[in-house]
């Protein structure tokens, strides 16, 4: 092949360039390099450099140029090259004339081959880079989960069962603490790295967190960014290191009963009646996930509140322990600077006795007792105002002394009872 032949040029340079428009223009697309950038205007060079070349036959090939020049031995030789058989027994004339009509077949033949190789790379180049996306423009495969504690471990609950336990503090601050415990699964075979999640919340909801804040130049949600680092591919599940805990207003309703057993022992009885049996609550959370060189995925959680009734008794669960001297003189309710909050009588419709009750304070500590037909049968503490019984002193007998005490569990409530509660 002579390199000098322009007409062996123009193949070289279409086929380099059309190579290099493919191949440049494939790693181009998948991810913006400055040295793809050069390869790809170069693999264009080319390619226009072909065309620039003259298509005059005559001039474009030396082979076939000056053909009536040439002494018949001279065209016979060009003319076997090219594919012509016996031209010896062609004329001169004629011999001219098949030379020209088969370079100008071929030329046209050539053409063809360029325009549709450039049209079908072009389509490969469309296709290939729509099957073969670069990594920074594929989304990360990833899961999200919600978890809880039970029995002392972590476990995978769904959105439908997230539940709430309301405190003794939320219920008599009548709100919600709604601790929002995420976890991610990566689902691909390679680490994501720099993984960030960042969640918005209603402009309404108060958030405990000790996330990083952020700031929404629009004021509309509340915003907290969440560093995970690294997120390897697993089977199991990796929790946000910080929790964010909503807070909101949420009413109780309360329905309260003071009631007996058989043997007339006075028994306190609580329903509560969240606001959520009677009044949608629900809140819609963005979520957004970033990693190093992936796009960032958007989402969107939709928490609904369940409704939820519970049902207490104003009995601690614990066990029971020896009355202290301290625990009979209080049996006695020999209290210093004591002040009487509530008191009153009534007489029980369900069993026709004499119910006293008194509420008093001292300093910090309040007591509530509870007496049947002028018999102390229960005497209820709680030592810091904090609406929790820390212990009980119970009468079981018709005597003047409590029979044992109870220790609280913290999280049994001290009822206020009304003489309208009275069963």
């Amino acid at each position: 092949m002579n390199l000098r032949n322009p007409f062996f040029r123009s193949h070289i340079l279409f086929i380099c360039g059309l190579l290099g428009f493919v191949l440049s223009g494939f790693v181009l697309f998948r991810e913006f390099k400055i040295e793809y950038l050069i390869g790809f205007i170069a693999s264009m060079s080319l390619l226009v450099g072909d065309y620039l070349i003259p298509n005059d036959q005559e001039i474009k090939n030396p082979l076939f140029s000056g053909l009536r020049k040439n002494h018949k031995y001279q065209l016979d030789t060009i003319a076997k090259k090219i594919s012509i058989h016996n031209p010896e027994k062609i004329s001169k004339s004629n011999l001219i004339k098949l030379i020209r009509t088969k370079r100008e077949s071929h030329q046209h033949s050539w053409n063809k081959f360029k325009w549709y190789s450039l049209v079908f790379s072009i389509i490969a180049l469309v296709v290939s880079i729509n099957l073969f996306p670069a990594l920074n423009k594929i989304p990360p495969s990833y899961s999200i989960a919600f978890y809880e504690f039970q029995n002392g471990r972590l476990k995978i609950v769904n959105l439908d069962s997230l539940k709430f336990e309301p405190t003794v503090e939320d219920i008599v601050m009548n709100t919600v603490k709604l601790p929002l415990r995420i976890a991610l699964t990566n689902n691909e075979d390679e680490a994501l790295k720099v993984v960030k999640v960042i969640i918005s919340y209603p402009p309404e909801l108060e958030i405990m967190s000790m996330a990083n804040p952020k700031i929404d130049p629009k004021a509309t949600s509340i915003i907290y960014e969440h560093d995970i680092e690294t997120l390897e591919p697993a089977d199991s599940y990796t929790p946000l290191k910080i929790i964010d805990t909503l807070v909101f207003p949420f009413k109780f309703n309360f329905i309260k009963a003071l009631a007996f057993t058989k043997d007339t022992f006075p028994i306190g009885s609580l329903v509560i009646i969240d606001e959520a049996l009677y009044r949608n609550k629900s809140f819609d959370l963005g979520i957004d996930i970033f990693c190093q060189d992936r796009p960032v995925i958007h989402g969107k959680i939709h928490l609904y509140i369940k409704p939820n009734v519970s049902a207490f008794m104003d009995f601690p669960e614990s066990n029971r322990s020896e009355i202290i001297e301290s625990d009979k003189q209080l049996f006695k309710n020999k209290i210093p600077n004591v002040v009487v909050i509530e008191s009153w009588e009534k007489i029980s419709k369900s069993n026709l006795t004499k119910i006293k009750y008194l509420k008093e304070t001292s300093g910090n500590t309040v007591y509530q007792f509870i007496y049947v037909n002028d018999i102390l049968k229960r005497v209820s503490v709680d030592k810091d105002n904090d609406h929790i019984i820390d212990y009980m002193l119970l009468n079981t007998d018709d005597d003047s002394e409590p029979n044992y005490r109870l220790n609280g569990d913290n999280k049994t409530l001290m009822l206020d009872f009304q003489a309208t509660d009275l069963l």
